[in-house]
């Protein structure tokens, strides 16, 4: 069918857009529907244009002017719709046969301006293939997209808006300056999160004054916390679109040095920080993770049946006062038990003549460093090796894809019975295919993160100094926080057994297994 068979010269018309990148792609949405009416002599009385979020992510009942142009289709408020293209509309192919269905039984056609093609007649299974592509196209734009964020990123250079607490904008020149008063509060911002303190915990220790005189906010103290302008990084992509203050999967990032950004802390130290947060936000440890009383909680695993031990707090206070019991690590399968005030002191005291034998007070922990960066190279080979398992299999995977893909193609315009229930097993195929390679390089990502981690954060002298001073050095106050964070640095795991033998595998050498009484 010609389309001038269904548009007639006066027909009115409705215009729907919905842009996810920037204005330039509407005018050129609006640019191509002017000229396709302006063609046919038609004229377009009403526009329906919807937020610029993606139809991969906000589904049909969630766009407002896509529901209004619903609702005046029913009342035949115009003769037609047109669309720059199909995916406009949804990249869902279920959400394309809806909106079919509906604007067929209205009898409204809906045209696509791009291809000047009916959107809502023909064949019905070329259509299904053709919505199939749109939501492979979906994924593709996805990997172009941030492909863009990192090009501009990588130029390291200011974009503009606000500049964040601590900093102020000078005009005049197009400065960045650190403003010193509110810097010294972030650089004490970040140092309370490194021993253990929550984004509420820490607002509620700072002043108003420094805060306009209003109130300190955790989400404030969030905002502070992950972005990593503090370490003179500029980013993109980090915050989720319309969703208040949510922060992206780090993967999703395009992040860079700015020369032009004075950084009040390390990257190291921000890298720490944002870990921590990464960790709370995922589940992987509590909010009370570091501040605990229980030092080696998360720790400790059961010899007989390698399951972590739980912790608990058994101590009772009578009438009169006097207290009973105490707190224990136990396994809840096995029985082994054993009192945390134990196993904390000995272990502890194991750990820290290791310490003070590699480094004496005062001394840098340069031979703890060395035993440190030896475990994380056994790692890092381990998790490169993973990478290029999982890259071969990208590969492999990319390449059956695309063949499939292409069979899907060539087969679209042969309408026979059986080439059809060929296409249709080719179709499910191409998008099982997709969905294995978006999960792969979810993977591959999450495995190179971790190796960035070690190689840029864990590995990093700086960060071992740091907590080495926090606990050892006698011009700080010892604490739990500071102590587990030693521990937690220093040690992969603790193996208790019934036997009250103990194995500790660590990052330095403990010469690692002695009996302890244990309570059964």
């Amino acid at each position: 069918m010609q389309l001038s068979d269904t548009l007639k010269p006066g027909m009115k018309g409705a215009f729907y857009g919905r842009y996810s990148t920037d204005k330039q792609e509407m005018t050129a949405q609006k640019h191509s529907v002017e000229t396709l009416v302006k063609k046919y002599q038609c004229v377009i009385t009403e526009n329906y244009l919807d937020e610029a979020i993606s139809a991969v992510k906000k589904k049909m009942e969630k766009r407002p002017e896509l529901q209004r142009l619903f609702e005046d289709a029913k009342v035949k408020k115009w003769e037609f719709v047109v669309v720059y293209k199909n995916d406009r509309l949804a990249r869902d192919t279920y959400e394309h046969q809806q909106i079919r269905e509906l604007m067929g039984e209205l009898n409204i056609p809906i045209v696509i301006s791009s291809t000047e093609s009916l959107y809502n007649t023909g064949n019905l299974f070329y259509h299904i293939s053709e919505d199939a592509f749109t939501m492979l196209e979906a994924a593709n734009i996805r990997e172009r997209t941030a492909s863009t964020y990192k090009y501009k990123v990588d130029y390291g250079q200011w974009t503009g808006g606000k500049v964040p607490y601590g900093y102020r904008f000078i005009r005049e020149g197009k400065k960045i300056t650190v403003f010193e008063e509110e810097a010294a509060l972030v650089r004490e911002i970040f140092g309370l999160y490194k021993k253990g303190n929550g984004f509420d915990s820490i607002a509620k220790r700072l002043p108003q004054e420094l805060n306009n005189g209003k109130a300190w906010t955790k989400e404030k103290i969030k905002t502070i916390i992950t972005n990593p302008f503090y370490a003179g990084y500029i980013s993109m992509n980090r915050k989720k679109k319309s969703a208040g203050n949510s922060v992206n999967n780090r993967d999703t990032w395009s992040m860079s040095r700015c020369p032009d950004i004075t950084p009040l802390i390390p990257l190291e130290d921000w890298e720490y920080c944002f870990k921590i947060f990464e960790q709370k936000r995922n589940g992987e440890v509590s909010p009370k993770f570091f501040k605990t009383s229980f030092l080696f909680n998360g720790l400790l695993i059961c010899g007989h049946c390698s399951t972590s031990l739980n912790s608990k707090n058994q101590r009772t206070t009578s009438n009169s006062g006097k207290h009973y019991g105490g707190s224990i690590y136990f396994c809840r399968a096995c029985g082994v038990r054993v009192k945390a005030a134990d196993l904390d002191q000995q272990v502890l005291y194991k750990l820290l003549n290791a310490v003070l034998n590699k480094s004496p007070f005062g001394a840098p922990p340069k031979l703890i460093h060395e035993d440190v960066i030896k475990h994380f190279h056994q790692q890092k080979e381990e998790l490169e090796k993973h990478i290029f398992y999982l890259e071969d299999h990208f590969k492999e995977l990319t390449i059956i894809k695309s063949r499939t893909t292409e069979e899907l193609r060539a087969g679209l315009f042969d309408q026979s019975e059986e080439n059809r229930r060929f296409l249709y097993v080719l179709q499910e195929s191409a998008l099982r295919y997709s969905d294995k390679l978006r999960k792969l390089e979810e993977e591959i990502l999450k495995t190179r993160k971790r190796i960035n981690h070690i190689q840029y954060v864990e590995a990093d002298f700086k960060v071992l100094h740091n907590v080495y001073l926090d606990v050892i050095d006698g011009r700080r106050d010892l604490d739990n926080t500071a102590t587990r964070r030693l521990i937690l640095y220093l040690i992969n795991k603790v193996v208790v057994n019934k036997d009250g033998n103990i194995q500790i595998e660590a990052k330095i050498d403990l010469n690692a297994q002695y009996n302890l009484d244990i309570e059964i």
